[in-house]
């Protein structure tokens, strides 16, 4: 399509003669009239009659420069839409974070993003490590904040490293078993002193699920297991409760639950590290490496060991 056809009987219109529209869009007259008597023969309609110095539009003329007028301010939109997605400022991206992290990562990266980017679409999906890594490879996301694993095949981003610890409600006073050990960022707590006590677990296909699976296998202990989620933020809350313990990330915060919380090292520390896993930087559009750079910056940082 050639848009020139209608910004030139829009210019026509506009001046109400031919002279002063080819002034204007610098072109020579006989150019002009010769554009608008090919466009009215493919048409098969007049366009305008000349009365006198004027130029009066036929019926059909006004109804050619009503749409006239409806594509030229589309293809106006068009361009200035596109040109924003290429600096960045609009276009969409497709996150998925996890279901565990979601709670305290969202909030002020949205916040920061909306402040920042306010014409990015921003499509949020959540879910497990793996239900995460599976929509990223089939590229139904662009990024994904997910724990780094054994034989990632993605590029990431490092965002920050935690540890994995007990959370322990505090009105079962275990600190009085917990002692000092080096390397440790939490008192540890012995293992045996809490088999018997109730424990809150994520279910299986849960990357956490795993990691705690591990941890108890390579004490060769099998903890006292009540209840199953699929919920980080359930089993915290079912902690703060004082319902049983868990095994969690130290980042998750205690969302004013410090009183009823405690956490507590393993015998050797075990750290998890999460990362924003995309396919290309490089390849990916203004808006996703847009997002990635907000995701890094709020980041909590101040977590890192």
């Amino acid at each position: 399509m050639d848009i020139r056809e209608y910004s030139y009987i829009l210019k026509i219109a506009e001046c109400g003669n031919l002279t002063r529209a080819a002034e204007e869009l610098y072109i020579a007259q006989s150019a002009l009239s010769m554009y608008i008597r090919n466009l009215e023969q493919r048409l098969g309609i007049k366009l305008y009659h000349k009365v006198g110095r004027q130029l009066v539009f036929t019926p059909e003329g006004e109804r050619y420069l009503y749409y006239a007028k409806q594509i030229t301010a589309i293809d106006r939109s068009v361009k200035q839409e596109f040109e924003e997605m290429k600096l960045g400022k609009s276009g969409f991206a497709r996150l998925g974070v996890s279901l565990s992290r979601a709670p305290f990562l969202i909030p002020k990266f949205l916040l920061t993003l909306k402040q920042e980017y306010p014409q990015i679409d921003l499509q949020i999906s959540e879910g497990s490590n793996l239900e995460l890594r599976k929509m990223l490879e089939s590229r139904e996301i662009d990024l994904a904040v997910i724990s780094l694993s054994d034989n990632f095949s993605f590029p990431y981003t490092r965002l920050f490293q935690e540890e994995i610890v007990i959370y322990a409600p505090s009105k079962f006073n275990y600190g009085r078993f917990a002692e000092t050990r080096e390397g440790c960022r939490y008192p540890y707590l012995p293992l045996d002193k809490i088999l018997k006590e109730p424990f809150i677990v994520l279910r299986q296909g849960h990357y956490l699920r795993q990691i705690s699976d591990t941890i108890f296998s390579s004490y060769d202990v099998s903890p006292n297991i009540v209840y199953e989620t699929h919920s980080a933020q359930l089993a915290f809350e079912l902690t703060a409760a004082g319902l049983g313990f868990t095994v969690m990330y130290d980042s998750m915060p205690l969302f004013g639950k410090d009183a009823e919380i405690q956490r507590y090292s393993f015998g050797s520390v075990r750290n998890n590290t999460m990362i924003l896993a995309y396919h290309s930087l490089r390849d990916a559009s203004p808006a996703v490496r847009a997002v990635h750079d907000v995701l890094v910056k709020t980041a909590p940082l101040s977590i890192i060991h």
